[in-house]
């Protein structure tokens, strides 16, 4: 699998796939997100920082050295993404940066 990411750029709030990363990338202008290895069920990418959907919405992270989701709204519902994931399942619909509505409790 290539190690690949994307950024959110905080000034523009444009998000981008840079073609090279380098090591001197200013955190207060970017935010850098990587791609897990896995595909959504339409065969979009999944990235640290998206919201995936299945039976709820689940917020992608990286924590101790694996991908992870926490279930939006519920911080005790959390699972390891590449253990549990499968690309006919999940849905990412929008990211924490672009679709911040989606974050909201409902």
């Amino acid at each position: 699998m290539k190690i690949k990411f994307r950024s959110w750029d905080w000034t523009n709030k444009t998000m981008d796939i840079p073609d090279n990363i380098a090591n001197d990338i200013d955190g207060d202008v970017y935010k850098l997100m990587q791609f897990t290895g896995l595909l959504d069920k339409r065969g979009k990418e999944i990235y640290e920082g998206d919201i995936i959907k299945r039976s709820r919405l689940y917020q992608v992270g990286f924590d101790t050295g694996c991908f992870c989701c926490d279930a939006i709204g519920d911080r005790i519902s959390s699972f390891h993404l590449c253990r549990y994931v499968s690309n006919e399942e999940y849905e990412v619909i929008g990211n924490i940066y672009e679709n911040k509505e989606l974050l909201e409790v409902r």
